[in-house]
């Protein structure tokens, strides 16, 4: 990096201060997913699961349903339902 920005070595400098000021470890990260609503106090979950079965325009619900089991490697005896709001 110094060959780099040989040019620039108050940005070196800069980088390194700055480095030096970081104290973080990868043991601090966790998976946070925050709430969803859609704005009439359902989650995003019970929307799904309130919506009719539809599957995304020009495809037809046993397309949609034969590609989605193949996509997650269910046999044509699991249940399953393509809950995917038509694509506008």
């Amino acid at each position: 990096m110094r060959r780099l920005f040989a040019e620039h070595p108050d940005a070196m400098a800069e980088t390194e201060r700055f480095a030096s000021l970081i104290h973080f470890s990868l043991d601090e990260l966790k998976y946070n997913y925050p709430n969803e609503t859609i704005g009439n106090g359902e989650t995003a979950q019970q929307t799904l699961e309130r919506l009719p079965g539809r599957a995304p325009a020009g495809v037809t619900p046993t397309e949609c349903l034969t590609g989605s089991r193949r996509a997650y490697g269910m046999n044509s005896s699991s249940s399953s339902r393509c809950d995917t709001p038509p694509i506008s």
